[in-house]
């Protein structure tokens, strides 16, 4: 049993496929890459809006400044 495929004889047509608890676990992996790749996008977004919202806060500082924000702006 411990064998990962196992020869299935089905109508006199042998055919190779993995083992009950292999596919448990094939499919368990693919869901935790799905997990993985969404989790890796959604700290790539908050990153992003992250440096937006700093951004922002510089040129809300600057706007206090007429002279600096002329500076900033050429």
């Amino acid at each position: 049993m411990g064998v990962a495929s196992r020869i299935l004889v089905t109508l006199g047509e042998p055919s190779v496929g993995p083992s009950r608890r292999q596919r448990n676990r094939l499919k368990r992996g693919g869901y935790l890459l799905i997990q993985r790749f969404l989790s890796h996008i959604l700290l790539r977004a908050s990153a992003a809006l992250l440096g937006t919202a700093i951004i922002v806060m510089a040129f809300v500082e600057l706007g206090r400044d007429r002279a600096l924000a002329l500076i900033a702006n050429q």
